[in-house]
């Protein structure tokens, strides 16, 4: 049970990885590649009816610029990325949800934004608090 549980992080696919070579040609391409060597890795965990999470996403696309703009934009992502602020081991930030928040954020502003593309309804804490506390009232029969 816990090998089908476990998320499995292969080393040539982890940030470490990616950010030694960071000065190395290729920034673009090694980020593809430990993508889908993570898929691979976590076989049905991040696919869902055939499609992959990132099949859609490419940092080896020519929008970031030519081959050394899209380098040095990228090594300066790795760069970023490995600050102590963005530290977010749970020694450093307690018993925040650093994720749940930024994701609640980011459903927010898009559900704000798109409608209901997401396919996900966004609900403010404000309004889930109140209605968890309201008394329920239920109907006479």
């Amino acid at each position: 049970m816990m090998k089908n549980e476990r998320f499995v992080l292969p080393k040539a696919a982890s940030f470490y990885a990616l950010y030694e070579r960071r000065h190395e040609p290729g920034n673009g391409e090694r980020i593809v590649q430990a993508l889908h060597a993570i898929e691979e890795a976590n076989g049905t965990k991040l696919k869902d009816a055939g499609k992959s999470v990132f099949q859609d996403i490419s940092f080896n696309t020519d929008r970031l610029g030519e081959e050394k703009q899209k380098n040095d934009i990228l090594r300066h992502v790795l760069e970023d990325f490995a600050k102590p602020v963005l530290n977010l081991k749970p020694s450093r930030v307690g018993s925040l949800d650093v994720i749940g928040n930024a994701y609640e954020y980011l459903i927010k502003n898009f559900a704000a934004s798109g409608g209901q593309k997401a396919g996900e309804f966004y609900t403010p804490s404000e309004v889930s608090e109140l209605m968890a506390t309201l008394p329920v009232v239920l109907p006479r029969c």
